[in-house]
């Protein structure tokens, strides 16, 4: 995000320790407020931001699965099967090839509103009450106004008719932030049926999206092998979700103008970042840096072993992405997930252990 000047959170390493004792080595990050603000567009900036959710997980106190509709928690994981069974001894049913959550039982969606199109989260111009984008308004990061209402919900409807784009997005911001996601392959976003972990910005009516929360990146979320992550179609971008649910990705990238600036952004990670060795000497720097810490640290989720098998995952899948991306772009793999569907031309990413950088299976 800092190479593609994309305005996004500082982050640092800490060591820390309590009252003497070892606490742990994590990843410090910058939380999004008032002086984050401050910092990227300055002290008399007229900037309003929101942190939309579309993921009411309606957690139990540990914070590990959803609810059940009745209130009950999901059984655990059986040892047979991927999902938990239900209470009735029924399976869940198996995920679909697009990596969607299933649906449940009886048809309806899963609770949480997993589908994500609640109350204004996924953008969509619904009318011209402020309730009805509460999952917006209620989750402002800083003052707002009824006037700050109106002007984000003209913006709305001004973008899903889909004219004079640039008098309510920051596209150039935004093309960035999408090139970004959909080279990393970051599924838990606003590019899949979550829809979420996206921080909205607002400024004289033009919108933008400022990132958060990427634990879930290359691909290991909602896909399930190397290959898929590794050739994630450039112009699907959407996972599991039409593009009528996502409007302001989706108008901008109907535009051929902003597609091919899309595609130039999406080069410039590809050959300018990472094949030009600029990935490669800054995770070997980081990994330098922290290499010890890592090491001695008897806090951490994972080993040393981990550690290190997840770096080398990490080079190699960045490497073979640049090489499927470039040849998306250059038309010899298909860059649409219809027409990638038993081709031979995608990128072998067959010696890639995609579980090296982390998995994740209903909540856990």
């Amino acid at each position: 995000m800092h190479y593609m000047n994309v305005p996004s959170s500082l982050c640092t390493f800490a060591n820390i320790s309590v009252n003497g004792e070892h606490y742990g080595f994590f990843l410090a990050i910058e939380d999004a407020d008032d002086s984050y603000l401050e910092r990227l567009y300055g002290a008399e900036n007229t900037v309003k931001a929101y942190k939309p959710e579309g993921m009411d997980m309606n957690e139990r106190p540990d914070g590990d699965f959803p609810q059940m509709p009745d209130g009950q928690n999901f059984p655990e994981k059986t040892e047979n099967s991927d999902f938990p069974q239900r209470p009735d001894g029924q399976n869940f049913p198996e995920r679909p090839e697009n990596g969607n959550f299933p649906d449940k039982m009886d048809g309806g969606k899963m609770p949480g509103g997993m589908d994500g199109g609640r109350n204004g989260v996924d953008l969509t111009y619904i009318d011209d009450n402020a309730e009805s984008y509460s999952n917006i308004f209620d989750n402002n990061l800083n003052k707002i106004t009824d006037e700050d209402k109106q002007r984000l919900i003209a913006s709305l409807k001004k973008i899903s008719e889909g004219e004079d784009l640039e008098s309510v997005i920051n596209v150039d911001e935004l093309l960035r932030y999408i090139a970004c996601n959909v080279f990393l392959v970051n599924l838990d976003s606003y590019l899949s049926s979550n829809c979420h972990n996206y921080i909205l910005t607002e400024a004289n009516g033009q919108l933008s999206m400022l990132p958060w929360d990427y634990n879930l990146s290359f691909g290991t979320y909602q896909l399930h092998d190397a290959s898929s992550a590794v050739n994630y179609a450039i112009d699907t971008v959407f996972n599991g979700v039409s593009k009528e649910e996502r409007p302001i990705i989706a108008k901008l990238l109907e535009n051929e103008t902003y597609r091919e600036k899309y595609h130039e952004y999406l080069r410039q990670i590809a050959e300018k970042y990472v094949q030009s060795g600029t990935f490669e000497k800054t995770l070997e720097r980081v990994t330098a840096l922290i290499d010890s810490y890592v090491k001695e640290d008897t806090t951490s989720f994972c080993s040393y072993d981990d550690f290190t098998a997840g770096t080398a995952a990490l080079k190699l899948f960045m490497n073979l992405r640049a090489e499927s991306v470039l040849g998306q772009l250059s038309g010899t793999i298909p860059s649409v997930s219809e027409d990638q569907k038993d081709s031979s031309a995608l990128v072998d990413a067959s010696a890639l252990d995609l579980t090296k950088l982390g998995t994740m299976k209903m909540g856990r």
